[in-house]
């Protein structure tokens, strides 16, 4: 599934996070705490996941805290998978 790349601009420390909403989740059959892959061309990062009841990520978004971001380069709208 591609995602749109989103900034969450929170620093968590030496942690990569990828939020989503709970639609998105139910549809990648995901939970929150797992693990997933998250692609930026060539770049390429295990993520924590975290999914979100907040209506700023919309379906098919990635949120990115700001580690996450600039590890993989990201730039909003950037597709993600």
């Amino acid at each position: 599934m591609i995602l749109k790349a989103r900034k969450i601009p929170i620093k968590v420390g030496e942690k990569f996070i990828v939020v989503v909403n709970e639609h998105t989740a139910h549809t990648l059959d995901v939970q929150p705490g797992d693990r997933v892959t998250v692609r930026n061309g060539s770049l390429s990062r295990t993520c924590i996941v975290d999914i979100t009841e907040n209506r700023e990520i919309k379906n098919n978004e990635a949120g990115l805290y700001t580690e996450t971001w600039i590890e993989l380069k990201a730039d909003y709208g950037d597709k993600m998978f």
